[in-house]
């Protein structure tokens, strides 16, 4: 198959689709507006549709020019990425790098070696979306990111996941909370409190459906929330309990929150690398995604965190005296 289409058809299309006007596109691509309108048409002919609904007011996206824009523009941007990384290419000067990331890795493992790559190669940018698993998957799929760093994804054809960390999942109350005495608290234990879950796209909550339908705990779930700063506020005026990755901890930054170690059964989660099978980042990807595969793990064993304080705690068996005192659930 033969493909007739120009480059500055394709140019042309977006820029009408991004400014609204033929007259604003024909400026920020500096031709005439009659030269920008020849080339909408040869593409719409070349297509077969017509992309855009125009009248003397405005101009639109057709339903197909719609469905049309976002894989041109990538391919735009694709295509602008790759000259600019072979010309930054002998020396990796030059580049731009995008990954996905957890927020909870963002926040407190990515900034050493991030630190790092910028001095190594000060003309590189580095752009983080950071999003739960679900978010990080998608954008890896779609090209949007390079790579990403997450959990444990749904593992198909089209991806790659390599494991680089493993993270344990704790319980977290407030330090007013009955569970804040235990050392260690039993996922049974959890059943009697009221219990506040993260939302089904992260990564937290389908590692939790999991292992409790495994366990066939019933928790009482009180209330989903979608952000870990929100359901931290909650957790922190006594609302209820959670259960978060270690890695989670360091973003709380709230005096009033404590966290407990986990047991029977101990639930613990993988963090790595995810690409796309195949692919071949640029250089400048490249070099970033091999720095961050040597320094996480290293990062993560200096991970210096007073996650269970030593001072003021009991045994897991405090939890079940507690209970079978009658003691109420702190709220």
């Amino acid at each position: 198959m033969v493909i007739s289409l120009t480059l500055r058809q394709l140019e042309a299309f977006v820029a009408v689709a991004e400014n609204g006007s033929y007259t604003k596109a024909a400026h920020v691509l500096r031709m005439s507006q009659p030269g920008l309108t020849a080339n909408i048409l040869r593409l719409e002919d070349h297509l077969g549709v017509r992309l855009f609904d125009r009248t003397t007011r405005s101009v639109e996206l057709t339903s197909a020019g719609a469905d049309l824009l976002h894989p041109i523009r990538r391919l735009l941007e694709d295509l602008s990425q790759t000259i600019s990384d072979m010309q930054g290419l002998s020396d990796r000067r030059r580049g731009r790098v995008v990954f996905a990331c957890l927020p909870s890795i963002a926040a407190r493992l990515v900034g050493p070696a991030l630190q790092n790559f910028l001095m190594s190669f000060p003309g590189i940018t580095v752009k983080i979306i950071d999003g739960d698993a679900t978010n990080v998957a998608s954008r890896v799929r779609t090209r949007e990111a390079d790579f990403g760093i997450t959990s444990t994804p749904d593992i198909d054809d089209e991806i790659e996941f390599t494991p680089l960390l493993r993270d344990r999942c704790c319980v977290v109350c407030s330090a007013e909370h009955a569970l804040a005495s235990a050392r260690e608290v039993r996922l049974k234990d959890l059943a009697a409190y009221p219990f506040l879950t993260l939302g089904r796209t992260t990564g937290a909550r389908r590692i939790l459906d999991q292992v409790t339908a495994k366990a066939d705990v019933h928790l009482n779930v009180i209330c989903e929330i979608g952000q870990l700063s929100t359901l931290c506020g909650m957790i922190e005026t006594g609302v209820g309990v959670s259960i978060l990755p270690e890695a989670s901890l360091p973003t709380i930054g709230r005096g009033g929150i404590t966290a407990r170690k986990l047991i029977d059964p101990v639930v613990e989660r993988d963090l790595g690398l995810l690409t796309i099978r195949g692919r071949r980042l640029s250089p400048a990807a490249d070099a970033f995604r091999a720095l961050l595969m040597n320094q996480l793990p290293k990062v993560w064993r200096h991970f210096t965190v007073q996650r269970y304080p030593a001072s003021q705690m009991a045994s897991a068996t405090s939890v079940r005296r507690l209970q079978r005192r009658g003691a109420a659930p702190s709220r």
